[in-house]
This record gives structure tokens, sequence and C-alpha cells, in this order.
């Protein structure tokens, strides 16, 4: 995986192209069976991630302050604010 500190530009996942795909082959000798996992994270092609299919949870969340985290293994989901999720296939 190669990902940044920070998306100014949000995330954009989709899977690797054919080509992308060859590319990250041959720079990481990532096995020719993991191409249907391999997601790029920008539209440019920069950031990607080799896993399963991607679930995301999005909310109007503030960062710092005394809220928790938006992902506490330990709370029920959905938190008590408003959230939308999905997956990406």
């Amino acid at each position: 995986m190669f990902l940044k500190p920070i998306y100014e530009d949000g995330l954009h996942i989709r899977g690797a192209t054919v080509s992308e795909f060859a590319m990250l082959r041959e720079r990481h000798a990532i096995p020719a069976e993991k191409a249907p996992y391999t997601w790029m994270l920008e539209r440019d092609g920069h950031s990607f991630v080799v896993g399963g299919h991607p679930h995301w949870r999005e909310a109007e969340y503030e960062l710092m302050g005394e809220r928790q985290p938006l992902y506490d293994p330990h709370a029920p989901w959905p938190p008590e604010f408003p959230a939308e999720s999905g997956s990406v296939y």
C-alpha cells in the first residue's frame, strides 16, 4: 500500500486498470492474483492499497475537541450523529 497523510481533494477509490496494476506489480512485486483487490485512492493514481472491497463511512465530525473517535470498535454503529456509509464494488 502507498498512502499519504492527507488527501486534500478527498479519496477517489476505484479498481486499478490493467496498465496501472502492471506498473504496480513490477514496482512492488504484487502477485498477479491480487489484481482484482488493488484499489487506486486518487484520480491520478499515485496512492493505492491491496485489500478486500472497501467500505466507507462519512459524517460531519469535529477532528479536535471533546468528540470521541468516529471509529470506536467498542461502540455500537451507527453513532448518535448522522452518518452515511456504503461499499465500493
